[in-house]
């Protein structure tokens, strides 16, 4: 029977500065091979900057000649661990951080308007990111795609003895916002709006290092009450640019209406009409994001493993709602994030998924993973994840019992989310405040 593993996801900033990242890299593989880790799903970039030499990117200026990613990957392997690149697809840095970007650092393409999607209201992300803040680019566009292969071939250029890449936010961005508003006693917003308008809002939160900015922007779907009551809406669903809307009808053989002029009148004949075919097309950008990374991977050395981090459903178990899950929740990722991950195993195009089974209690993990293992149908390596933080605290017991959910059911492993909160040994030395003390139950876990 093969080895029940256990997997970490992990980032270079949770080591700290350049001055103390050597050491804490010695610390982290010793922590590794102290607990008998087997896989680190390991960040190579935060936001623009890269953890590696690339030629593509600016370096984190933090780290001056260091191939940060290089060291890590050398200090696990001689531990024993293997060390999977994370490859973060759609989101690559925040709105705000635009004016703390070096001009000759920032690769302006990334906030062109031909690399970033466009909602089905017509806002575009750049006037109007995601959750007020984050922008993505268009996995829906050739251009994105092509760009996210060469990066991963920048990557082994600089980093050849990799053991994998895995993939992260591999999918379109999503989310359903509804607000009901009594403007009763605001009349200076009531006597002024009117339905089909939109409205924006922004937010400023006072932090230790400054002011955290985020800008929202919903459409009004309804008036009611001479403007008292009004409800907005926002659908973070993508892409409805000219470009994205050509390619679709292209592809599917479907002619929008000449008609129609603007993206919000397009995009509800769409969905009202042929939503099917609309979000299988999606699905199908996505897929080709996994290809073309695949074949840019087998360029280089054909036994590189290929990896995911996945979703069971969306919204995501715990984080909305805490039902059981069922069967079909599955079926929830085309039309929202646009994630058919299961389809890209039965191509060969996955060695190995760790789906992200985060907020939900140990029987609900276990329950999460027996349908995807049932939906696969046959054998195949999951590695479910669960999370650990501040806000939420899975409890050491917790672990204890997923982990033997899992292990007794002849499971492949489990994966932890992250580095940073599962280790109490790297908190205490970073004096932040402790979670629980992990390493005693991960000790007693990895001895059976």
């Amino acid at each position: 029977m093969s080895k029940f593993e256990l997997n970490l996801w992990a980032y270079p900033n949770e080591f700290g500065s350049s001055s103390i990242a050597i050491k804490e890299i010695n610390n982290f593989s010793e922590w590794c091979n102290k607990y008998d880790v087997n896989k680190v799903f390991l960040a190579i970039r935060r936001n623009i900057y890269a953890y590696y030499p690339s030629k593509m990117l600016p370096v984190d200026p933090k780290l001056g000649k260091i191939n940060l990613i290089g060291r890590i990957v050398k200090a696990l392997h001689d531990v024993g661990t293997e060390v999977h690149a994370m490859i973060v697809v759609s989101p690559w840095f925040y709105k705000n951080m635009l004016a703390n970007i070096p001009s000759k650092d920032f690769p302006k393409f990334l906030y062109s308007d031909e690399w970033l999607p466009i909602d089905r209201y017509g806002f575009s992300e750049r006037d109007a990111p995601f959750f007020g803040r984050t922008i993505d680019l268009d996995i829906g566009k050739e251009r994105v795609r092509r760009f996210i292969a060469n990066h991963v071939k920048d990557f082994l250029e600089s980093v050849p003895e990799i053991d994998g890449i895995h993939l992260d936010f591999i999918r379109y961005r999503y989310w359903n916002t509804q607000i009901d508003m009594n403007l009763s006693e605001a009349s200076e917003l009531s006597r002024n709006i009117v339905k089909d308008s939109f409205i924006d809002i922004s937010l400023k939160i006072n932090v230790l290092r400054g002011v955290k900015k985020f800008t929202f922007r919903y459409y009004v779907k309804d008036v009611r009450r001479n403007g008292r009551k009004i409800r907005l809406e926002r659908e973070y669903l993508y892409c409805f640019c000219n470009e994205c809307l050509k390619n679709f009808e292209e592809s599917t053989g479907i002619e929008i209406p000449s008609k129609l002029y603007s993206i919000k009148e397009k995009a509800d004949w769409i969905l009202n009409n042929f939503p099917t075919e609309f979000h299988r097309w999606r699905t199908l950008q996505v897929k080709d994001q996994a290809i073309k990374i695949r074949n840019t991977m087998n360029m280089y050395n054909k036994s590189l493993k290929l990896s995911a981090a996945t979703f069971a459903r969306f919204p995501p178990y715990g984080l909305v709602g805490s039902e059981t899950p069922n069967e079909n929740d599955y079926d929830s990722l085309i039309p929202t994030i646009a994630q058919d991950w299961v389809d890209w195993i039965n191509d060969g195009l996955l060695d190995f998924a760790a789906p992200m089974l985060y907020w939900m209690k140990p029987v609900n993990v276990f329950r999460a993973w027996r349908i995807l293992m049932k939906r696969i149908g046959r054998r195949y390596p999951l590695y479910p994840g669960v999370l650990t933080s501040e806000k939420y605290r899975y409890r050491p017991s917790q672990l204890k019992e997923i982990y033997n959910l899992l292990k007794n059911s002849n499971g492949a492993g489990i994966t932890l989310f992250r580095y940073g909160t599962w280790s109490h040994e790297r908190r205490k030395r970073f004096g932040e405040k402790t979670i629980y003390y992990y390493e005693k139950v991960l000790r007693d876990l990895r001895a059976l």
